[in-house]
């Protein structure tokens, strides 16, 4: 029989004991309350109002005494009127009286009683009469045979009444006494047979659960001392079953936690480090401590991943990458020696992306502006090239005019001539011929509202900054770029325009050399084509020259025959 059959039996016995000490008591006590009953709310009761009609009474005879000595009519209808009073008093207790349960005992005293004062209560009506009349003899006389002997009769039988009372109370309380040591045995005698029972019933089951206890103990320090293959019974259905099967799942518990470290070891060992022990099955600290060695490795491969993603962007070409997050330690050292490493290929970068992005303005620059052009497709070249280049939404260029001592616009990108703007500046004469004149550049921020304006089909703005540059060659100036955009020219493109003035100067020499030469060819061409006209001329007044001659030479000709002929004919008159 296992402990809890034991320990039903045991205290459904005890429990037994117990319903029946308890019946007994409730017995006792419902008796004792009975008792109780009788003496406080029916004996008690009536003794007391027995008190109260004997003190009517009492009354009743006092007031009559005195009405008879009383001469003043007033002061003998008071005392009537306070024998009236103490009559309702009476009827009041009286009626409560009979209202209660009553023996038969009682009841032959309650007709007494009732007799007495059926007799009695009439004779306060009769003495007041007489008193009312000043027939005091009378009255005197009324009082001492009739009524005196009547209200005496009247008052031993209420004297009785609350004698039988009191024996009444007298014995309800020696009932209840005896009832109470009746039931103070009883219950002795039962909490005596619950103690012994309980003793047999905790002997037996401390004695067995002593034994689990035991078989328990050499289990769990098999355990304790790393044997998690001891073997564990819990097929059983008793109390050492039950207990097992908790420590059996400890077993489990721990066998598994074993395992999933081991685990954790050999995936380390390997690399493998996203791999994670599984806390699915396990409850309470255990899975606690799982999701805590889990945690552990995350807080270890968390640092290393973001590392290593980093890294990663950072060899895909985004230099801009850093590592945001925050760690502590060692990690977080490593963090900053990255970052740091970033910041350093990031401003590499960016210097070689600078240097490549002037680099290749100035090699595109070179290429637009290398060959024979002339000094207006150079300018449109140049400043078109740059402003596209630099952000730039309108430009302008000016050559020096050695002749003229000034610089003229001869090229310009979307810019917009109008009348009051003049395209022709002495040195000097505005921020461009200034610029000319301290060959240095000038940047103009905050420009008024007549500045020239950048057009479209939509609109116009005004630039927010100007660039003036002078064009020099070997320090001789030979014109000024003017650029103007909306946005703040960054120091990478002023570099540039820096480095392009002296590739444009050479250029603007080129130009100049290219379009003496094409001026020098032209003139030859048309000198050419003058010399070619009077050659053809020449030729056409020599060949007429010849035309003439022959004409001349036949003329000459019939002459010298007409000359012959007439000389024949001379001759042959003279023979």
């Amino acid at each position: 029989m296992s402990i809890k059959a034991k320990l039903q039996l045991g205290f459904g016995f005890l429990g037994l004991l117990i319903l029946c000490t308890a019946l007994i008591g409730w017995l006792g006590m419902r008796k004792s309350d009975t008792n109780l009953h009788h003496i406080v709310y029916d004996t008690h009761a009536k003794l007391d109002l027995n008190t109260t009609l004997l003190n009517a009474v009492n009354t009743l005879s006092h007031d009559i005494n005195t009405m008879v000595m009383l001469d003043d009519v007033e002061l003998i209808k008071d005392t009537e009127n306070h024998l009236l009073a103490a009559q309702l008093s009476y009827d009041h207790a009286w009626k409560t009286l009979n209202a209660l349960p009553a023996s038969e005992d009682e009841k032959a005293l309650f007709e007494k009683i009732a007799a007495a004062s059926l007799i009695a209560g009439n004779l306060h009506s009769r003495v007041t009469t007489l008193a009312l009349a000043n027939r005091d003899d009378e009255a005197n006389a009324f009082i001492v045979k009739t009524a005196t002997p009547w209200l005496a009769q009247w008052q031993e039988a209420l004297n009785k009444n609350s004698e039988f009372q009191q024996a009444r109370i007298a014995q309800n309380a020696e009932m209840t006494q005896s009832t109470t040591a009746s039931f103070m045995v009883a219950l002795a005698v039962c909490a005596l047979a619950l103690l012994v029972c309980g003793c047999l019933v905790f002997y037996t089951l401390i004695n067995n659960m002593m034994s689990i206890i035991h078989h328990v103990k050499q289990t769990t320090q098999a355990i304790a001392q790393g044997d998690l293959s001891v073997k564990l019974d819990v097929t059983t259905d008793d109390e050492l079953g039950e207990l097992l099967r908790p420590i059996s799942v400890l077993q489990h518990i721990l066998r598994s936690f074993t395992q999933d470290i081991q685990t954790l070891v050999d995936a380390s060992q390997q690399g493998a480090l996203t791999r994670r022990a599984e806390a699915g099955e396990t409850v309470g600290e255990w899975k606690k401590i799982i999701l805590g060695v889990n945690t552990i490795l995350d807080e270890a491969v968390g640092p290393i991943n973001a590392q290593a993603i980093t890294l990663q962007k950072i060899a895909d070409g985004d230099f801009g990458a850093r590592i945001t997050a925050e760690f502590n330690g060692e990690h977080n050292r490593i963090k900053n020696a990255i970052n740091n490493v970033a910041d350093i290929i990031e401003q590499s970068t960016q210097e070689i992306q600078r240097q490549n992005w002037i680099k290749t303005g100035l090699s595109e620059l070179s290429e637009r502006i290398r060959g024979d052009m002339s000094l207006a497709d150079l300018t449109y070249q140049v400043v078109s090239y740059l402003a596209g280049y630099v952000n730039a939404q309108i430009g302008a260029m000016y050559l020096w005019n050695d002749a003229e001592k000034k610089l003229v616009l001869t090229g310009s990108y979307a810019y917009e001539f109008r009348k009051n703007l003049s395209q022709h500046f002495a040195l000097g004469e505005s921020v461009v011929g200034q610029v000319g004149l301290e060959k240095r550049f000038i940047l103009l921020t905050n420009l008024p509202d007549d500045y020239a304006r950048i057009t479209s089909s939509i609109g116009q703005v005004l630039p927010r900054n100007i660039l003036v540059l002078p064009i020099l060659h070997e320090g001789e100036l030979k014109g000024v770029l003017e650029l103007g955009s909306l946005d703040t020219f960054s120091q990478q493109s002023l570099d540039l325009l820096h480095l392009a003035i002296e590739s444009i100067g050479m250029a603007i020499i080129v130009a100049e050399a290219v379009t003496r030469t094409q001026t020098l060819l032209e003139n030859s061409q048309q000198l050419a084509q003058r010399l070619q006209i009077q050659q053809d001329e020449l030729q056409k007044t020599n060949e007429e020259l010849e035309q003439q001659a022959r004409v001349l030479q036949e003329s000459e000709q019939r002459l010298q025959k007409q000359h012959e002929e007439l000389q024949q004919t001379n001759e042959e008159l003279e023979e």
